[in-house]
């Protein structure tokens, strides 16, 4: 009895698995308004009334789109097909005039490249415009089961095939991209610093000071994604670049912060490779910031290379339109030492007690152009002074916190797309 209900369960599995019925993957984009005076909520309404009632039939798995692009050509349904997975797009346009609204539908078929259906409604606009926009809606959906029935044995075949051969060129066109990103940071570094001097009478005094210094910088970047594995640079100000420092009031060559940041990723097979893990090396140079005559500061830059400066970063895109990351270098320190006569040598030294953090997040206006901005937060204490006859003796020391703030513009391009239309 046992064995014959599990013959029965496992019977039924594989039936509803072999002979489950194929469904229209169905796309609702957007109503486009093309009147002189636009009305973006009726826009709105004719999106989410038209998904509403296709949701409800059987044959029919629906989804909105996400993005909020005008469709104008059949180049511009056909990537928002692809990027959402869908066999069918609906979408259109309306003209309100008076009292009165016209709107035309269309229905492109992205698997044989073919308009299935164009429609046409009007209605009145006022204090009826919920029941004018339920029966446009309602319209629509009717015309698209005519064109779009229950698919036979033999049309579930062919659907299966046409989706097989296209979405497996979207997913190399998806991960094939380059990006190029040009922004502009401002480090608001805050310090403490403490300077010891001799009085010219044996006696070591000490002189604090308190200050920040926002600085305005250029930076530029790539980042190259080939199949899972992604790589990135971004770095900047490089020595001798032009800075803007607001406490000078003016333009200088001379950066209160210089870094570059390499990274290589891997996007994991699972959650649909949204989620890439990789390591980091950030090449830190952040100048002496504690030279104080009469309380004005002095940027000087000095060559501090950092020590273990390997990180890690997460990558998270969970679509197309958005893209986040962040990244730890947690072990990095950085010293310097320079001999000088009589046995003395000189030291830099700096030591992290936060680590170098880094936020990030873009987004994408269309399928090229994105903006991002970014968040980088350290904590250090930085230590200058003598080592004499085995003992060290400070001149200065302090503690330091950066804070860098990076808007910037990205440009992203799909190189296999071009490649494929070069062809």
């Amino acid at each position: 009895m046992n064995f014959k209900r599990i013959f029965v369960f496992l019977f039924l599995l594989f039936s509803s698995y072999f002979f489950a019925e194929t469904k229209w993957n169905i796309v609702v984009a957007n109503w486009i308004d093309l009147s002189d005076y636009r009305d973006k909520s009726i826009a709105s309404m004719l999106k989410s009334s038209v998904y509403n009632k296709l949701i409800k039939e059987k044959n029919f798995d629906v989804q909105l789109s996400a993005d909020n692009i005008a469709i104008f050509s059949i180049t511009e349904a056909n990537n928002i097909s692809l990027s959402n997975k869908a066999d069918i797009i609906v979408y259109g346009y309306y003209y309100v005039e008076g009292k009165s609204i016209f709107v035309i539908t269309e229905v492109w078929d992205v698997l044989k490249k073919k308009l299935k259906m164009r429609s046409e409604a009007k209605g009145v606009v006022g204090i009826d415009i919920f029941d004018t926009i339920d029966e446009i809606s309602l319209d629509i959906k009717q015309k698209i089961k005519e064109v779009l029935p229950e698919l036979t044995l033999e049309e579930e075949t062919e659907v299966k095939k046409l989706r097989q051969t296209i979405y497996e060129k979207e997913e190399i066109k998806v991960e094939r991209q380059f990006y190029t990103k040009f922004g502009v940071g401002v480090d608001f570094g805050v310090k403490n610093a403490t300077m010891y001097y001799n009085d010219g009478m044996g006696n070591t005094l000490s002189k604090s000071l308190n200050a920040n210094y926002p600085v305005f910088y250029p930076m530029i970047g790539f980042m190259i994604r080939y199949w899972d594995i992604r790589t990135d640079f971004f770095g900047g100000p490089m020595p001798g670049w032009l800075v803007y420092n607001s406490k000078e009031g003016g333009f200088t060559t001379v950066s209160p912060v210089h870094y570059m940041n390499f990274s290589i990723s891997y996007y994991l097979p699972f959650f649909n490779k949204q989620f890439a893990l990789g390591l980091t090396v950030k090449l830190l140079n952040f100048p002496d910031r504690l030279e104080s005559y009469d309380n004005k500061l002095i940027l000087e830059g000095e060559d501090l290379l950092p020590t273990l400066p390997f990180g890690f970063n997460i990558i998270w895109n969970p679509n197309k339109t958005f893209e986040f990351s962040l990244s730890i270098i947690p072990f990095v320190s950085q010293y310097k030492e320079e001999n000088k006569s009589s046995g003395i040598i000189d030291f830099k030294r700096v030591k992290y007690y936060v680590p170098f953090i880094s936020l990030s997040g873009a987004y994408f206006i269309n399928r090229d152009i994105g903006v991002e901005l970014e968040m980088a937060y350290a904590s250090y204490d930085l230590f200058n002074g003598s080592i004499e006859n085995s003992q060290e003796k400070l001149r200065s020391e302090s503690r330091s916190s950066i804070m860098n703030f990076i808007i910037s513009f990205i440009y992203r391009v799909d190189y296999s797309e071009l490649s494929k239309n070069a062809k």
